[in-house]
């Protein structure tokens, strides 16, 4: 709720993308389930966009002042 007053919906519903993330994450650790490569290589390509998204009007702010 405190996200959702200090900023806009949209970049608090971006953050519900990195639930079944954290879920793999935790079922390895308790439960010693083996992540592969490939599952790996997706959780990374989630996080980036995800880090890209959130700071899409930072960047575009940046590159239009120069």
């Amino acid at each position: 709720m405190r996200m959702l007053r200090h900023s806009n919906a949209e970049k608090v519903s971006t953050l519900f993308f990195l639930l079944p993330l954290l879920t793999m994450v935790l079922e390895s650790i308790f439960f010693h389930k083996h992540l592969n490569l490939l599952t790996i290589f997706g959780d990374i390509m989630v996080c980036v966009v995800l880090f890209i998204y959130q700071f899409k009007p930072f960047i575009l702010n940046k590159t239009r002042g120069k």
